[in-house]
């Protein structure tokens, strides 16, 4: 693992403390950039046993003053970029208008994903590799084992027969369940 510090790098093989870490020059150009921001991995470690360096940026600053407002502000947007998403299952009309039904959908996915969840939608997958009309039985079975994993289960629009299905399985495992319009605003 590498990381900058005042124009070198050190070096902590896997297995190594940081007692063990090797400093090596490097070349300008590689100085704008951790390898390991690139990838992003967490590349916090303790360096000289107080100071923590996240992705590249230490706790001091060159002249080896405490500076620690850089590394919080990394350190809150690594916090960010991994906060917890949910999982929420779309329940809307698929059959009947297909086309329209599928661009509601997509709809009602972006507006889930604009809410800070993430949308499952079995509708929108399924019948890419799925018949409606023989296959049926066995998407509906599908559609309530993903419905199993989901946090929360968002119905837009008039519910319908297959609708009713997943609601019901929903109450019976007390999901938390949220009915919404077609324009995507909240029913009481």
């Amino acid at each position: 693992m590498f990381f900058e510090k005042c124009g070198f790098v050190f070096c902590i093989n896997k297995g190594e403390t940081a007692s063990k870490k090797k400093f090596i020059k490097i070349p300008a150009h590689y100085k704008k950039s951790c390898p390991l921001d690139i990838e992003g991995k967490d590349t916090s470690l303790p360096f000289n046993g107080k100071e923590t360096i996240h992705m590249g940026v230490g706790y001091r600053n060159p002249e080896e003053y405490a500076d620690p407002v850089p590394c919080q502000a990394i350190s809150n947007m690594y916090k960010e970029q991994k906060r917890y998403m949910p999982m929420v299952y779309i329940c809307s009309a698929y059959s009947g208008d297909v086309e329209g039904n599928t661009e509601k959908a997509r709809r009602y996915s972006r507006f889930a994903v604009d809410a800070g969840k993430i949308p499952i939608a079995p509708h929108l997958l399924l019948p890419q590799f799925m018949e409606e009309e023989s296959e049926r039985e066995l998407a509906m079975f599908m559609d309530i084992a993903i419905l199993s994993k989901c946090r929360e289960l968002w119905v837009f629009g008039k519910p319908t027969a297959g609708m009713l299905n997943e609601i019901a399985y929903a109450e019976r495992k007390q999901m938390t369940i949220k009915y919404f319009n077609e324009e995507c605003k909240e029913d009481d």
